[in-house]
């Protein structure tokens, strides 16, 4: 059996009615609580997630053995069942969850992180992220038809993935709220966007989520979103030679460093993600993408 460590949705929307919730900020990280078996559990909104991920460290090695593959390649995971999952109002039975070693995100964070929650588990629903409020929405309706800024997106496999520019190259890049900086998986050629950057790349280390690290480069490029970010200087972190790319037709992630700006809705249905700017900014971290 093989799980694919990205996004993992296709929703529809439903007319449910809008249930906002309480979630923990930290670093550009988003943890919000939810229950497990009757356990209270804190989960990490991970839009790179497939589903429910559990941190084995808290939940045993599974039943099922599988591989699953991340930003630095395959590795052996688990998968088990979870027979009551309850999470941000939705209630799941019986749900298949992968395990794999989280400890590196409770390093970061310094506090216990159980599971990784992927927004497949949103049952067809929107989700809003508001950043300043630090609170989660799951939105019923989609805006109705006005002047209001939104980025179109496509799905490559099941991922969201949104066309930019770096350093004037066109580059499809998934939406990933668990990582800190952009990735781009071209290496670091005389073909590469990055090869026009104008500083030296940096080396960095860059753990995924199987919790192995390996030496990065970081180098600062012009990075142009839609309407939003035009020629804005923002962080790449790329391989040296070609890494794998977790789905056919996505060059990178587009990380926090573009999504903190602002407030994020996002309709799968619709492809459509809405963006409305944050009253406030904080600093961004570096180096670490589960």
């Amino acid at each position: 059996m093989s799980k694919l460590f990205t996004l993992a949705f296709l929703l529809t929307l439903s007319n449910l009615f809008a249930q906002t919730f309480p979630a923990h900020f930290q670093d550009g990280y988003i943890l919000v609580s939810g229950r497990l078996d009757g356990q209270s559990i804190y989960i990490l909104l991970d839009s790179g997630a497939p589903g429910l991920v559990l941190n084995r460290e808290h939940f045993g090695d599974g039943s099922q053995p599988a591989t699953c593959t991340g930003i630095n390649g395959s590795f052996p995971c688990a998968t088990r069942t979870v027979e009551d999952f309850e999470w941000l109002g939705i209630h799941h039975r019986r749900t298949e969850a992968i395990l794999s070693d989280l400890s590196f995100l409770e390093r970061l964070l310094g506090r216990r992180v159980d599971a990784l929650g992927g927004l497949s588990l949103l049952n067809g629903t929107g989700l809003s992220i508001d950043y300043d409020a630090q609170l989660l929405t799951i939105a019923a309706d989609a805006p109705a038809a006005k002047a209001e800024p939104f980025l179109r997106f496509r799905y490559a496999d099941h991922l969201p993935v949104v066309t930019c520019k770096v350093n004037g190259q066109s580059v499809r890049l998934a939406l990933d709220t668990g990582a800190e900086l952009h990735f781009l998986f071209t290496p670091t050629s005389p073909e590469s966007p990055l090869a026009s950057c104008d500083d030296e790349a940096t080396p960095i280390r860059v753990t995924g989520t199987e919790n192995i690290s390996q030496t990065r480069y970081l180098t600062t490029c012009s990075l142009s979103v839609g309407d939003y970010w035009q020629d804005a200087r923002s962080s790449f972190v790329s391989a040296p030679d070609a890494c794998q790319t977790p789905v056919p037709g996505v060059d990178g992630l587009l990380g926090q460093a573009f999504l903190q700006q602002y407030h994020i809705t996002i309709y799968p249905a619709l492809q459509r993600i809405y963006v409305r700017p944050r009253q406030s900014v904080s600093d961004l971290a570096a180096g670490v993408m589960p």
